[in-house]
Formats: C-alpha cells, structure tokens, sequence
C-alpha cells in the first residue's frame, strides 16, 4: 500500500499568530521580516540630550558601542552615522523625531572639550543652519516628509517653503511655543514619512516588504504609534491608500499646496501584517483653549472627534502595552486609557492589549536622571525614585526582542548606560515592584506642582486615578485603579502581579487566594503561627531574605514579620499574616483587562526553572531572536 499523502501545511496569518507563543517558547512558524519605528514624544530628538528611553533604543538598534563621545567628532551631536546604519536605515528601522522643538542643543566654541549635555549649550531643533547637521533630521512639520532623499544616505529632509513650516505658526505670543509644541501638530508628516518609507519597500522588488513591524514611543510619540497603525492598516491592509494632510486650520495652520499628494496608491491590501506597540504613557494634548474644541472637553477627559486615529487600534495590532502615569494631574496631558482605547471592528480574538499603570508623573517613565531646573523643589525626590524608568525599560526591551526586533549589540550589558547593566531576572523584577511599592508616597512627592506646571490645562487627577484630590498614602491606590489591577492595594498592575506569582508560587497563593477558597494543605501555617526556613513557604521567605531587600520590606507590610530565632544555631523565622491577606474586595469582578501580559512572553523563568535546566529560549530575554529568513514570495498578496 503506498504511503498516504502528507497532509497540506497550515499557515497561520502573521496577524493572528504572536512569535512567542503563551508558554514564552519561539513559534516556530516562519517569522516574516521585522521593521522597527523609534517615536520620539514632543521635544524628543534623536540628537537630544537628555538620554532618555526612546533614544537609548534607537542608538542601542544602530549604534556599535554606546559612548557617544568616543572621538572629538561625536562631541555634539549623537547622529554620528556608520556603515551598518546607512544599510539598515530605512530598510529595517526607523527614528521620527518629536513634534515641537526639540533638547538638542549646539554647544558654544568655549565649551568643545566638554560634552555638550554638561555645559551650557543653546537649545536648537528648529530646521535651519544652526543645527550640527542642517536639513538632516529637522522637526517633523519642517520637512517634506516624501521627498526621495530620506531613502538613502545621509537621509537628508528637505525643507517646506518657510510659510508651511509648523515652528512657523506660533501659538502663545511672545512665548515662541508654536504648533506643533502646543497641539502637536507635525505628528501627521510624520505618519506620512514613515508610510512612504514603508512604501518604497513594497514598491522595491529587491527588498522585503515587512509583514511585522513594531512600534514604541513615549507621550505624543505614543500616539504615533497608534496613529500609524490605523494609517498602516488603511493604506497596506484596506487597500485605502494614503494621501498627505493639510494643516490643522484651527491652530492657525494654511493649507500646504502639496496637500493631497500620494502617499501610498489605493488597492494594497497585503494579508497577514502584524504591528505591535509599546506605547509608554500615550498623550495627544489637543483640548484647545478652554478645553471644548472640536468634541474635546478637557474636564470629561474627551479627546477631539476628528482624532480618533489617537485611541483607536485596527485590527493588524496584535499585541500591545499601554503604560500610564499614575501621579500625573495637569489637565491638558489626558492619557489614552482602559476607558477611552477603541478598537475599529471590536476587538479581535488575537489582540492582546495590557495597560500598566506606574506610579510617577508623565517624564517618570522616560528618563532616570531628573530635568528639573537646578533648586527644583522637586529634584532631589526624582533622584530616588529610579525603580520606574528600569522596569519600564526592561520590559520595553523584552517586548521588542520577543516580536522579533533585533538589536545590534548587548546596550543592557553595559553598566554605562542609563539604563544599562544588565537585563533583571525574574526576582529583580519583583524586588524593583516591591521598592517601587515601598517609596509609593515619595512618587507622588513628585508631582506636578507649580505655576508653570499648572498653567498646562490646571491640576485634576486623572481619571483613572481619582483620589478626590487627597494626597496621603491611604487614597494612593483608589477604587478607580481597580478596573486595572487586581488586588491594587498591594499589586502596581498585571505585569507585578504575574512576576510575583511565577517568582513565589507559595508566597502568592497565601497572599491573594481568599481563606474560604483555598485549598489548604494538612501542614499549612494558620494566622499567626510562625515558620522557619525549612518549610517551603519558609524558604521562598529565606531566599528573598537573602537577596531582596525591598522584596522582603514590602511582605514584612503584608504580615510576614522576621523573628530571630536563638539558640547554638541562630536562625529566622516569619510570623505569618492571616491567609488572603492581599485580597480587595469584588477586585475580580471589576478588573476589565482587555488583554493578559503573560501571553506576551514577557514574565522570565523563576531561579527554581533556572536552576532546574528548564528550557528557558527566548522568554528569559537574554536571547534575541534571529532575524527570520524571508517568506515565500507566494505571501505577498495582493501586491
């Protein structure tokens, strides 16, 4: 009898599969190629000075080592390019600068045996011969955004006639703020940029066309990320094409003469793009004057009906990270949330999305070192609380490795850095939680005060974190939170929670599984009682002991009290707090997470799976996955 025919293979659309599948292990179905945007949020520059996350990713993508002061030639501007970067960019990657004038600065011609972020430099960003590099990287709204000579080195933007440009348009007198620093106008140039970069690929035949692309920015480089999806699934799903836009009319903008030029041509529709954000506390800021401009209301927290793109997902996103700043309250910086994020068709079965609230204020997330003014009141608290900014970065950068994106070396391993150091392990991740948890009041010490805070739309909490304008530890985790987190008392959000489980299995059950339904077992302590290290709950209590200081600081508040225990062999034992005593009342019923972090991969084996030689792959985050051999030219439909 001859053999049976194979059975045909089953491809599964990009759109509907994760590279990781939900036990952390690589999906091993062949990966498309992967195309990354770097969005910087307003003022935000490649060439910037302030050494925050979203450069510190791009420059970690490209960039062969991370001094960015390496030779005299590099002394003033970090956009010093190499090989691997006149190859790759465009064709793998992408940087948009911020909206507004950017930090950049040109230092002065005393101060050239410093680096420039030390010394008292001009701050510049606005298109013209003061930059470094004239007409390189200009503000987005500056430059045409599809003009040929972006495609190759040195990636040069021309400039929009002067009457056209955003930093043209001022919109407080005698403050120079113009536009695109006020209402962020600018962010559609670079949507277009970004789609004719996109296009001249698929246009391209000797260059893959990505069927993966991810996304990360911060503020309103967040809302880039979101904005570009819905124009990347109108233009290369839909079929819809994409055009240029005119200015916002009402911001005092003109009508750019090349508005309505061809982005991308009608009648693309590509099956099985996948785009995933990382989008780190996303704020459009568009409210207008008084706060009711075109459907907006600053008070309701309404954003402007003509921006839906800002909070709406289409259905190409696959998995996507929101965090929110908990302790932000000026008005005008009204994030995307759990209640105003929609999606075009509702969502999708395979749409993962997870917002994860951080103590702090909208900058906490962005950098470590504090840009206060010198004498802020202020700055010396935001010099303590770092555990933020690394947990943030961590998990961005796992978020990105685990969807594919690949960096050009080990930025973590270089303690140099920022943000460097190393990639934490599944413990380190709990105890920067629990450090996070334990200096909760000194984050919200931190808060936007001042006049000229204040002048940003006043002080209101976010909704999401209403607290009835009490400041006092007690009102730090309100109600509102809990649609977020579970538990909020004790948990920052999902991602804590699903570390602090998969760290400390036991710890975790008698912590938040209620007394009435858990399974107790016969040697099981009750309240009270005290343990020692040789039971096992005793011994996950040892080991963080051992090891984490904020980890144990933070259980010793929950109940779990150390004893010395004396005797010829010193040792320790824990008063046990009563079972369930983590548990918020009807917190499962209201917790509405619309999607599950641990489905991403991004919760890394415990030390009991790492010491035990368990299969670890790319989940512990160590790994980069390799760029993926191309797809069979039969996957590009509808080319």
């Amino acid at each position: 009898m001859p053999d049976p025919e194979p059975e045909e293979e089953t491809r599964i659309p990009v759109s509907h599969r994760r590279l990781v599948a939900k036990t952390g292990a690589v999906n091993r179905y062949q990966i498309p190629k992967v195309f990354t945007i770097f969005c910087h949020g307003t003022g935000g520059h490649r060439d910037g000075r302030c050494l925050e996350l979203i450069s510190e990713f791009s420059l970690a993508y490209w960039r062969d080592g991370y001094d960015p002061f390496a030779s005299s030639e590099q002394k003033f501007y970090w956009n010093n390019t190499d090989a691997f970067f006149d190859e790759h960019y465009t064709k793998d990657f992408l940087i948009l600068d911020g909206v507004g004038t950017a930090d950049m600065a040109q230092a002065g011609p005393d101060s050239a045996s410093e680096p420039y972020y030390t010394s008292k430099p001009k701050e510049v960003g606005l298109a013209g011969a003061e930059l470094p590099l004239p007409n390189i990287n200009p503000m987005p709204g500056d430059f045409v955004p599809n003009d040929p000579s972006c495609l190759t080195p040195p990636f040069a933007k021309p400039l929009k006639d002067e009457a056209y440009r955003t930093s043209k348009h001022i919109s407080i007198p005698k403050s120079g703020k113009h536009r695109g620093d006020i209402m962020g106008d600018g962010w559609d140039d670079n949507v277009a940029h970004a789609l004719y970069v996109l296009h001249e690929l698929h246009a391209n035949a000797d260059e893959q066309f990505p069927f993966v692309i991810n996304l990360i920015g911060w503020s309103r480089g967040a809302i880039t990320t979101i904005k570009l999806a819905n124009a990347i699934y109108a233009a290369f799903s839909a079929g819809q094409g994409y055009t240029l836009r005119e200015n916002d009319s009402n911001a005092g903008g003109r009508e750019n003469p090349r508005t309505g030029e061809e982005i991308v041509p009608t009648g693309i529709k590509l099956e099985g793009l996948a785009v995933n954000i990382f989008a780190i506390d996303p704020v459009p800021g568009r409210f207008g004057k008084k706060g009711d401009w075109r459907g907006s209301s600053r008070k309701a927290e309404r954003f402007p009906e003509q921006d839906w793109d800002c909070h709406n997902l289409p259905p190409i996103v696959n998995d996507c990270i929101v965090t929110l700043a908990m302790d932000e309250r000026r008005a005008g910086f009204v994030p995307v949330d759990l209640d105003k994020m929609t999606f075009r068709d509702g969502q999708s079965e395979h749409q993962n999305v997870v917002f994860l609230p951080f103590p702090g204020i909208h900058r906490t997330q962005l950098r470590t070192e504090p840009r206060d003014p010198t004498g802020s009141s202020d700055a010396h608290v935001r010099r303590v609380v770092k555990s933020v900014p690394h947990l943030v970065f961590d998990l961005a950068w796992s978020f990105l490795c685990q969807h594919g994106t690949k960096f050009r070396t080990d930025y973590m391993a270089v303690a140099s850095r920022p943000f460097g150091g190393g990639l934490l392990t599944l413990e380190q991740v709990v105890d920067k939680y629990s450090n996070v948890m334990n200096n909760r009041a000194s984050y919200h010490e931190a808060r936007n005060q001042g006049l000229m805070q204040r002048g940003q739309g006043g002080f209101a909490d976010r909704k999401f974190t209403d607290r009835g304008g009490k400041h006092d530890l007690k009102h730090m985790f309100p109600d509102s939170l809990t649609p977020y987190v579970r538990d909020r008392r004790w948990m920052i959000n999902d991602h804590h929670r699903a570390c602090f489980e998969a760290a400390y299995p036991l710890l975790y059950r008698w912590l938040f599984t209620p007394d009435d339904a858990a399974d107790t077992a016969p040697d099981d302590p009750s309240s009270g009682d005290r343990i020692d290290a040789e039971t096992a709950l005793g011994s996950e209590l040892a080991a963080i002991d051992a090891e984490f200081s904020s980890t144990a600081t933070w259980l010793a508040s929950l109940g779990f009290i150390p004893r010395e225990v004396r005797g010829d062999a010193p040792s320790k034992s824990w008063q046990v707090p009563p079972r369930g005593r983590g548990v918020c009342a009807s917190s499962a019923d209201l917790h509405a997470m619309p999607g599950d972090v641990t489905e991403m991969g991004l919760v890394r084996p415990s030390a009991a799976q790492r010491d035990g030689g368990a299969s670890e792959g790319p989940n512990d985050g160590d790994e980069v996955i390799d760029q993926p051999e191309p797809l069979p030219e039969t996957h590009y439909a509808g080319t």
